[in-house]
């Protein structure tokens, strides 16, 4: 016999920039969405730009989504409704999420950063207290799409889809639940691709060496002293012989890590904590032309 029930799922989008807006405008196309952003007055701009119009959300495949969040807001306490909780807001201001939601937010309620950066999981733990145990984690590796606005709060466009995205879940015997809802979220791509652990995501991280390095690598001492440049040097292009060896010593480091960490804990499987090198021929194969 047929079944008529009906299987209310309700996410929660923390964020107001273009990952935030793409993402509530695609779950909104399908489950009770509300956008939530704790940056300033961007909630209340957000739902005057937005009106009574549907968002429009041009996606790479050439569709086009039209949608309604059925909240805009900066009220934490609409965590209590979540089944799943998507931060698509930088890294640094996940503390100041989980610290709001902790009052109501309920048990079982999938947690996904996109992207988790290092040590997502210990600060959700941090902030969440005695309810953290109770709630699923996930932290993903980057971002699902590249995208854009084309007009802030009510249109954007999908660039790019990732054919795959790496995501760990902590609890690992929740991860079934946890990729159900998200791939769920996403469509079929990007494919969620099962990261053994956390620890293994957060040295993965290629920010953490990049941005650093290529910094320490232009202005430190032996590099600049302290001359106001006559042009704004480029970041990527800028890398030259003596950055390269300030990325390969980072890189290296956090393969000693690994290596020491994998020693001294039987069983831990950080095989996705790859070094850097290895990292951009994952990301960017067959993009490249000098590998």
């Amino acid at each position: 016999k047929e079944t008529e029930e009906k299987t209310p799922f309700c996410v929660l989008v923390c964020g107001g920039g273009n990952a935030a807006q793409v993402a509530t405008a695609m779950y909104a196309a399908r489950y009770q969405t509300i956008a939530i952003s704790l940056y300033a007055d961007e909630a209340a701009k957000w739902k005057e730009a937005l009106g009574t119009d549907e968002y429009e959300l041009t996606l790479d495949t050439g569709k086009v989504l039209k949608s309604r969040p059925d909240d805009i807001t900066n009220d934490p306490s609409v965590a209590a409704k979540a089944d799943a909780i998507v931060l698509a807001v930088p890294s640094f201001a996940h503390g100041q999420y989980f610290e709001a939601f902790q009052p109501y937010i309920k048990p079982d309620t999938v947690v996904a950063c996109m992207p988790a950066r290092s040590g997502g999981d210990i600060l959700m733990a941090a902030k969440l207290k005695e309810k953290a145990d109770a709630v699923i984690f996930v932290g993903f590796e980057t971002l699902p799409w590249a995208c854009r606005f084309t007009e802030w709060g009510r249109k954007a466009t999908v660039l790019g889809t990732k054919g795959s995205i790496l995501a760990a879940v902590t609890p690992p015997a929740k991860t079934p639940k946890a990729f159900a809802a998200l791939q769920g979220l996403l469509g079929v791509f990007p494919n969620v691709s099962y990261s053994p652990n956390n620890l293994g995501i957060s040295l993965r991280n290629p920010g953490a060496v990049i941005h650093p390095g290529v910094m320490y690598g232009r202005w430190c001492p032996e590099k600049w002293d302290g001359t106001p440049v006559g042009e704004k040097p480029l970041f990527y292009q800028g890398v030259e012989d003596f950055s390269e060896s300030v990325l390969l010593g980072l890189t290296n480091e956090v393969q000693a890590v690994r290596k020491k960490m994998e020693e001294v804990v039987p069983g831990l499987d950080l095989k996705d904590a790859v070094d850097l090198k290895q990292w951009y021929l994952d990301c960017y194969g067959g993009q490249m032309t000098d590998t």
